[in-house]
């Protein structure tokens, strides 16, 4: 698959089926910038607002740019 850089996995992690079938899911680990400007005062219970192209955004939303940025489809 065409992941984003940001969203390439970076490690596996074992996990046990209730068959005992052991499967390895692959799992990433990256960090996106904080935002540093103004917001507004609703944050949805304080949800980090992140940097994306010099704009404010939540996490699951800087997701979605990377996808969508590279020719994913997504809402």
């Amino acid at each position: 698959m065409n992941f984003p850089k940001e969203l390439r996995p970076t490690d596996k992690i074992e996990v046990r089926l209730l068959d005992n079938t052991v499967i390895k899911l692959p799992i990433v680990h990256t960090k996106f910038p904080s935002w540093r400007g103004a917001f507004s005062n609703f944050n949805f219970g304080k949800k980090p607002i992140l940097n994306y192209k010099n704009e404010a955004c939540f996490a699951e939303l800087v997701i979605l740019h990377l996808l969508l940025d590279q020719r994913w489809d997504g809402a």
